[in-house]
């Protein structure tokens, strides 16, 4: 069994725990009725543990880590590439890419333009 895994997001994780983890398993190995049961069940159990994490309080949550800031747009393109797999893998790699080439343009033309300002200095001394 050689197939590339995802790993579980945080909020799967924090609702999601190990017993609902072998449930879903399992559910291939069933008759059909028995898949359709446990699928049932575990999406419902992940619904109503979701329900229950958002309704604490806030300071009392799973939820209650430090705010995150917001992420700059390269991590968070790694963190969403870390969650994807095959063609929406490579379109999330291209668009880390595409935005460092964006962010090299960048930093070329403001060096261009602070080159200037340096040399208009020069001429006015």
């Amino acid at each position: 069994m050689n197939e590339e895994t995802t790993p579980m997001t945080p909020l799967d994780q924090m609702v999601s725990g190990e017993s609902l983890q072998l449930i879903k398993a399992a559910v291939p190995y069933l008759p059909q009725q028995g898949q359709r049961f446990l699928s049932l069940y575990a999406k419902f159990a992940e619904f109503r543990n979701t329900l229950a994490l958002f309704s604490q309080p806030r300071e009392m949550s799973a939820m209650s880590q430090p705010e995150r800031q917001m992420l700059p747009p390269m991590e968070l393109l790694d963190e969403l590439a870390r969650y994807s797999g095959g063609a929406l893998r490579e379109n999330v790699k291209n668009l880390q890419q595409t935005f460092s080439l964006a962010l090299a343009m960048q930093e070329m033309s403001a060096q261009e333009m602070q080159g200037g300002e340096n040399d208009e200095r020069r001429m006015d001394e």
